[in-house]
């Protein structure tokens, strides 16, 4: 064989060699799909039973003050109290008596009144001078103190729950290969 044979055989296997080796390095990327997961919270409703103290019921009837006594002058705080409730108990009354804007006297009683059941309550100040114009001089301010019941009622509250849930994303991928140069030239994808 001649040296021209030869070389051209050795340049054809090189060019063959060279073709199908994988040698030249290209950058691929493709979107892969991923499951991100993330919490979903809301409040949710839920009732519970509570108790809790409340007065009772009651309607004050009448209530008045007026002047008592010829030589032993007082004022009288006069109220007449109804219980509505379905629960008697002791009630509290509270009058304050004032000489313009001085606290000079106060009285207090405290009655039973069952339900359904009615009350008057007088408290009678002392030590007050006898006035002509008692009426614009001395105030009195009342102050009733029901008793108290346990009621129970129906609460709504809320709790937090939170639970996850999955989204899909998608994240470029970005990875190398080595293509001989057949496939470089025609674009292997």
């Amino acid at each position: 064989m001649s040296k021209k044979l030869i070389a051209m055989l050795v340049v054809a296997l090189a060019i063959i060699v060279v073709s199908l080796l994988p040698i030249f390095p290209v950058t691929r990327s493709a979107q892969v799909p991923e499951q991100v997961p993330y919490s979903v919270c809301e409040d949710v409703p839920y009732q519970v039973e509570e108790k809790r103290e409340v007065p009772v019921d009651y309607d004050l009837i009448e209530h008045y003050v007026h002047s008592v006594g010829l030589f032993d002058w007082e004022l009288e705080y006069v109220c007449t109290i109804e219980n509505v409730d379905g629960k008697g108990g002791t009630f509290t009354v509270t009058a304050k008596f004032y000489d313009g804007d001085r606290l000079v006297y106060t009285a207090s009683d405290r009655k039973y009144i069952g339900p359904g059941e009615t009350a008057t309550f007088k408290l009678k100040s002392s030590g007050l001078s006898y006035s002509t114009d008692w009426k614009s001089r001395y105030s009195v301010y009342p102050d009733i103190e029901p008793p108290t019941k346990i009621e129970t009622h129906i609460a709504t509250k809320y709790k937090r729950e939170c639970r996850t849930e999955y989204k899909t994303e998608y994240k470029t991928v970005y990875w190398t290969e080595h293509v001989n140069l057949i496939q470089l030239l025609l674009g292997k994808k």
